[in-house]
Order: structure tokens, then sequence, then C-alpha cells
């Protein structure tokens, strides 16, 4: 038997353990190969030619599946042989083009002026000329010639910052000296944290309040991504084609009912940065369902993860 038709033999069983049932040993998995299934009814059968899976759930659903060439996730490794630009330099157009930017919130207010200041206000919406506003000071930038930061590097990454499901490698500013806060009696900070997206010139996408009056804004912006350490891995998937025979229905009943479930209790929170963009930029974005995880936990059984992605 190839390898990958042990591969895929053990990701069935991952099938066999919600709907089917065989009985398949166990072989190595690597939680670095992804499989999505296609589902795709009697319309089209598989070659003679094609190395094919026979499976049967455990009400007599029979279906033929296509083995995929096995393609690995490997690394991108494309700063090994080079010296990226600093994060300063690629910046600088961003902090030309738009030097402050401002996110609104249902009572808050928020605005980043690069290297500036960080202000948090709340104006009220009266038909007064001027009417009072409210506002703090999250921090003030204030450059130290003598203190170097040191750069990330491919054997010294990047920190992450995690939005829904998902981590993005930033490059952080800090912004201290803030309005005083009456809680502790110290003055308000703040970090920035700038992430590679690049379909966005720059846009403050999440501000939260980590400890008491102590913030981090996360800021997206393309001009970041011309350096390799900020962007994010990118994904390929093995697209396993499941048809199915003798009058069975297109998918198993039983992974029907299970993705029902799974949808019916689904969580209403953003899960990707693009959810919690403006809705200028999710306009342009489209949420594809993907891909089976699997992970070995024991012998006979593997756990399938299903999720989503958006890609632009």
């Amino acid at each position: 038997m190839t390898c990958i038709m042990c591969q895929i033999k053990s990701l069935f069983s991952a099938l066999a353990f919600l709907c089917f049932s065989c009985v398949i040993a166990s072989y190595n998995v690597t939680d670095d190969i992804i499989f999505d299934f296609k589902w795709l009814g009697n319309s089209k059968q598989p070659g003679e030619k094609s190395d094919v899976v026979k499976i049967r759930t455990i009400i007599g659903e029979d279906y033929e599946c296509v083995i995929p060439t096995l393609f690995h996730n490997i690394e991108e490794d494309e700063a090994k042989n080079s010296d990226p630009v600093d994060e300063e330099t690629l910046l600088q157009p961003l902090f030309t083009e738009q030097p402050c930017n401002v996110r609104s919130e249902a009572y808050w207010s928020y605005e980043l002026c690069h290297n500036r200041y960080i202000k948090q206000f709340h104006e009220e919406k009266k038909l007064e000329k001027n009417p009072p506003v409210q506002e703090f000071y999250l921090g003030h930038y204030y450059p130290d010639p003598k203190m170097k930061k040191e750069r990330p590097s491919k054997d010294n990454p990047p920190k992450t910052v995690t939005l829904g499901e998902h981590s993005y490698p930033y490059y952080g500013i800090n912004y201290v000296d803030g309005t005083l806060c009456d809680l502790n009696q110290e003055h308000r900070t703040a970090t920035v944290m700038y992430i590679c997206h690049e379909s966005v010139t720059g846009q403050i996408v999440d501000v939260s309040e980590i400890r008491t009056c102590q913030y981090q804004m996360v800021f997206a912006t393309k001009f970041l991504c011309s350096n390799p350490l900020y962007k994010q891995k990118r994904v390929h998937t093995n697209p396993i084609s499941c048809h199915s025979k003798n009058s069975s229905p297109s998918k198993p009943s039983a992974l029907v009912a299970m993705e029902a479930e799974r949808k019916k209790f689904q969580s209403r929170s953003f899960t990707d940065l693009a959810a919690i963009l403006s809705n200028a930029f999710k306009s342009k974005v489209k949420l594809i369902e993907v891909s089976i995880y699997c992970m070995c936990f024991t012998q006979y059984e593997l756990v399938c993860l299903y999720g989503q992605v958006f890609i632009t």
C-alpha cells in the first residue's frame, strides 16, 4: 500500500468514528496535512486508473472516494536568504498617507495618530453648536534614540496576537503617559500592534483593555506585508472527491446531521480578522467551508475539526 493510501485511509478512520462501519489500523498522520471532502453525488465516477477507497456507512450507504496526490503544508522560508526591510521603513508610507485613523464603536471612539498619540472619546450627539466631549488620552509616543529595539528574525520571530481563532504576527509600538487613571492613580498606557493584511491600507480592527487602564490596539495594514515574517502561512488543502453508489445520498446522512447541529449551535462571535473589519471590506471577502484537520489521538480513532476561513 502506498504512503498516500495509508494517509487517506487513516483519514477515513476519522469518518468511521462518525458514521462508517469500518475498522482501519493506525497510520502516521501529521497535522500539517489538510484534507477537504467534496461530496459529488453520482454525477461523476472515478476513472479506472484512479486510486479509490470504497466505504460504507452503518446504514448501508455506499461511496467511492478518489485519492489525491498528497501535499504537505511546509512553512515558507521566504526570509531565509534575505534581509527584510525594517518595520519603521515599511510603515512610513502609511504614516504619511494616513497620519491618523479613527474607529467608532457603540459608545466610545478611538483616534490613533501614528507615532503621536492615542485618544479615546465620546461626543454627545446634540443640536448644540459645541456639544460636550468626554475624552482620555491612552498614551503618547516618546521615541528613545538611545534604546535599540531588537528586530525580529527567522530565529526570533515576531510575537503574535489572537483575533478570533487565528494568530497574527505583529510589530508593536508602545504609548505611555496617558490621562491619569482614577482606578489606580497611574497614567494610561497602550500598545499598537501592527499586523499584515494585503487588502487593507490601514485600519484599526480591535481595541481592548487588557488590564486596568492598559490597552492594546490592533491595526491592520498592507504596508507591513513586504516583510515575510509578518505574513501568515499559506494553507493548501488536499481534495478528496467522493461519489455516491447504489442510489445512496450525495453525502452520508449522519454527516449531514452532524453538520446541521454544528451550524445550529455555531457561535456568532467573530472568528477571523476579515469578520471584524468594516462592511466596506467585508464585501470583498468570500466565506468558504474547509477542510478537515485530523489529529491522531488513539490507535483507531481520529478526531476531525471543521472550521471556516476567509479568503479575499
